[in-house]
């Protein structure tokens, strides 16, 4: 991991000296997923806080996107703290953008982390519907191929 935190790192400072927002929020998710590989999850968190700020200042589908996987990614790192009620508001803030952008592949991976969220908090039913859309999504997908 600690090379691809220097190409990142470095990727990051390039895109400010640069003043691309784009390539800088691309940097602070990349960061905030290798932190959250490493099992570093409050570091992650701060990486995907820095990219959501980063993406209000980029305009267009993919940044609209971007926003949403955050949302998806700040849910993961809060699920693995035990935080679930925060994880099941960031879940459900990456399945609104999913679905306002009619993004099957955002949509499977929302509605898996919100499942996997509210089975970690015990709410059994509501996850099983969340799983239940998520097949639905996936026979969509195998159908789009």
């Amino acid at each position: 991991y600690t090379t691809a935190l220097g190409c990142y790192e470095e990727q990051l400072a390039r895109a400010k000296d640069l003043k691309d927002s784009a390539i800088e929020a691309q940097a602070y998710g990349n960061l905030g997923i290798t932190k959250m590989n490493m099992g570093l999850f409050e570091a992650a968190i701060g990486y995907f806080e820095e990219q959501l700020a980063t993406l209000e200042q980029v305009n267009g589908h993919s940044a609209i996107l971007d926003r949403g996987r955050a949302y998806g990614n700040l849910g993961d790192c809060y699920e693995a703290l035990g935080d679930y009620e925060d994880a099941v508001k960031h879940h459900e803030q990456h399945l609104t953008v999913a679905l306002n952008s009619n993004s099957l592949f955002d949509q499977d991976r929302a509605y898996r982390g919100l499942g996997n969220a509210h089975r970690s908090m015990g709410n059994l039913q509501q996850a099983l519907v969340c799983f239940e859309k998520r097949l639905v999504v996936a026979h969509e997908l195998n159908n789009a191929k």
